[in-house]
């Protein structure tokens, strides 16, 4: 015989806890500067993403001004992120685009595959067109792949960028607002005062300290260890500040880990 009790509970229609989930925007400082996927464009997208999931969200982590070279962890809000993650269990994490939050496929698949473990499920909104989540199997082997095309698709664009600023360099042509570390920009006047050609020109001193990283990664050193060798020299960054490892490897990209096909 089922109680009185017993029965009234069995009837009753089960209160279901609104989903709690977080979310995480970034905008590197080259894209504040060329005004485009803006942190609030995000933010938008993710609160309309949540309130048609009928997700209660409990926050956005904003980055602002960091690189998405940086690993996860390293930046300020990344950080914050995953220590809440490592906090809380069945949280959904919303992101619009995947590289907004990891560096490449290696990345997004061991982050996705931990937070999958303590009931986490990744939302990424825009995924050639589509949203994918990796709260099913379906969705985690669809993210799976997408997560490899999309990482094809960048080194792709990313090759035929590199080819084609690194002729513009070596032709001397200005092809952005800030010089190249190792380069500075000159004008080629008229007789009339009038700009007629924008150039780059090599700093000798700042093609020393490439030549350095060069011999000195070339010898074994890593990212972190030239960064710090370079500060402790007092060797100037081309604004000015301190050396960091995404530094020291974006002049190893734009350079050449052996130097070739450079102007240097």
């Amino acid at each position: 015989m089922i109680s009185r009790k017993a029965s009234q509970v069995k009837h009753q229609s089960p209160t279901t806890e609104t989903a709690k989930a977080v979310g995480y925007v970034r905008v590197s400082t080259q894209e504040q500067a060329t005004e485009g996927f803006s942190l609030e464009a995000q933010v938008e997208k993710l609160v309309k993403y949540a309130a048609a999931k009928d997700f209660e969200l409990l926050g956005i982590y904003k980055e602002e001004g960091v690189s998405g070279k940086v690993p996860l962890a390293s930046r300020p809000q990344g950080a914050a992120l995953v220590e809440e993650l490592g906090r809380k269990r069945t949280m959904h994490v919303l992101v619009v685009k995947l590289d907004r939050l990891f560096r490449n496929t290696h990345d997004a698949l061991t982050y996705a595959n931990k937070w999958d473990q303590s009931g986490t499920a990744l939302h990424v909104l825009d995924m050639g067109g589509d949203a994918v989540d990796t709260k099913s199997a379906l969705g985690r082997m669809f993210f799976t792949i997408a997560a490899g095309f999309a990482e094809m698709e960048r080194r792709i664009i990313g090759e035929r960028v590199t080819a084609t600023l690194n002729h513009m360099r070596l032709t001397g042509q200005v092809y952005t607002r800030i010089p190249p570390f190792g380069f500075e920009r000159q004008n080629e006047m008229d007789e009339n005062g009038n700009v007629v050609k924008k150039l780059l020109v090599k700093v000798p001193e700042e093609i020393e300290t490439i030549t350095r990283i060069l011999r000195w990664r070339k010898n074994g050193m890593g990212y972190s260890a030239i960064a710090r060798e370079l500060t402790r020299l007092r060797i100037p960054t081309k604004r000015g500040g301190k050396w960091y490892p995404v530094t020291v490897s974006e002049i190893l990209r734009m350079y050449g880990e052996e130097g070739e096909g450079t102007a240097i």
